[in-house]
């Protein structure tokens, strides 16, 4: 008895089962990109509403605070209240408004990143180099004149 196999075969059989491989890690891949893409898209919108919540409180307090300090300078300027607590009452709508304009600033950022990944900055930054190109352009040619 006797058995002869093509050598060709064997190595045509590996290279398929090499190239299923292939195939089936890169599906694999694709799907945990997309689970990724799915997972920071929810955790981006989580923090952009977040971020809002948090903007719309701060500015709030900020507005109360305002309202604190112009009532202490009535009050001050006719004696009812020392200059400390003017200063006091002044220092605190400070610290409120750098706290209500961080908040802006991570509200803005949380939009931006949401932006990106709906894939909305690229095409918008592009439209916007564009206008930037032919202003810069029509400016230069009123200069030139």
């Amino acid at each position: 008895m006797e058995l002869s196999l093509p050598l060709g075969f064997s190595a045509e059989r590996a290279e398929a089962v090499q190239a299923r491989a292939r195939l089936i890690r890169a599906e694999a891949q694709a799907a945990i990109a997309k689970d990724q893409h799915r997972v920071g898209w929810v955790n981006q919108c989580r923090e952009f509403r977040l971020a809002v919540r948090n903007a719309a409180w701060i500015q709030e307090a900020f507005e109360e605070n305002r309202e604190r300090v112009r009532l202490e300078e009535g009050r001050f300027r006719i004696g009812r209240s020392n200059a400390f607590q003017m200063i006091q009452a002044g220092d605190d709508g400070a610290n409120a408004e750098i706290q209500y304009r961080n908040a802006e600033v991570q509200k803005r950022v949380a939009a931006w990143k949401v932006l990106k990944l709906a894939g909305q900055v690229e095409p918008w930054l592009q439209e916007t180099l564009k206008s930037t190109s032919k202003q810069m352009v029509i400016s230069d040619e009123g200069a030139a004149r």
